[in-house]
């Protein structure tokens, strides 16, 4: 039996594709770049693998913003790691988190999606026309590449919380967060995963979950109105990275004004009902506060 002929002609050209990549994506890099097409589309996107996970406390209470679970997300060949939180675990929200997470780049260049055998997941890749393998029920070996990412968002959420001082409630921003501040980290004299996703290096500052921070109200916002002689600057919680769809960041923090947690328990245990109505403000505007937070 002789090998297999894998290779493609696209516009008169013969072009050896790896087996997994689609011809209609090559087509279309092909006619932009030429002959560093089939490179390009094989390493920009590898296998993404993704699964839920169940959020919700002891009580049944969700998170902040009535979110109950939560979507991680991997692309294999960059090591992009993404969490969305989600207000259930139904195909439509699950298509929503996935499609934020691949953003503007067309459905031809996702390889694959590898994940568990769960309804959602199955539906939510049909819908957006993914290829879907998945894992063999039972064995949890099987998945366990999305497992370990699993264990390793909660353990970063745990520690933002701790050491933010927040309720345990707070963990939509906190995943949110501590994900953006590993994928902009470079490992080992490696280029970052937001830069091999991107292509563009983050110019933005790394701050920390939970850290007070100067910044500048949305001047939209009725509870920003300001006289003339305030101050521009107000000291707030920093919550996290406001991100584009395919996990680039536009130069937006998240910040919630300290005043907003004045008399309030943060005990972990506080439910999100304390702090109902609380919204962060979008700002691009930020300075550190060294000197923290009493």
């Amino acid at each position: 039996v002789g090998i297999p002929d894998l290779s493609t002609t696209i516009f008169g050209k013969k072009i050896n594709l790896p087996i997994f990549l689609a011809p209609a994506a090559m087509q279309r890099l092909y006619h932009h770049e030429g002959d560093r097409a089939s490179a390009k589309a094989a390493e920009k996107f590898g296998q993404l693998t993704c699964d839920h996970i169940l959020m919700r406390d002891k009580f049944g209470y969700p998170g902040i913003g009535q979110f109950y679970d939560a979507l991680v997300t991997l692309d294999r060949y960059t090591d992009m790691l993404d969490v969305t939180a989600v207000h259930s675990m139904d195909g439509l929200d699950t298509a929503r988190a996935l499609q934020h997470f691949v953003g503007d780049d067309s459905v031809e260049y996702v390889v694959r999606v590898y994940s568990d055998n769960h309804r959602s997941l199955i539906n939510a890749c049909r819908d957006l026309r993914y290829n879907h393998e998945l894992s063999t029920p039972g064995i949890h070996q099987t998945n366990a590449i999305i497992e370990n990412k699993n264990r390793l968002v909660e353990n970063g959420a745990r520690v933002s919380l701790v050491q933010a001082g927040l309720p345990s409630c707070w963990w939509p921003y906190a995943m949110g967060c501590w994900c953006f501040l590993r994928n902009i980290q470079r490992k080992d004299g490696d280029t970052s995963p937001y830069y091999k996703r991107n292509e563009i290096e983050f110019r933005g500052k790394a701050i920390p979950f939970g850290c007070g921070v100067w910044y500048i109200p949305s001047p939209t916002r009725k509870d920003s109105i300001q006289s003339k002689a305030d101050p521009r600057q107000k000291l707030g919680i920093f919550m996290g990275y406001r991100l584009a769809p395919g996990g680039k960041w536009n130069g937006e923090y998240l910040v919630i004004d300290l005043e907003k947690f004045v008399n309030t328990n943060l005990h972990y245990t506080t439910p999100p009902t304390a702090f109902k109505g609380i919204v962060p403000h979008v700002t691009k505007s930020v300075d550190y506060y060294h000197a923290g937070v009493d």
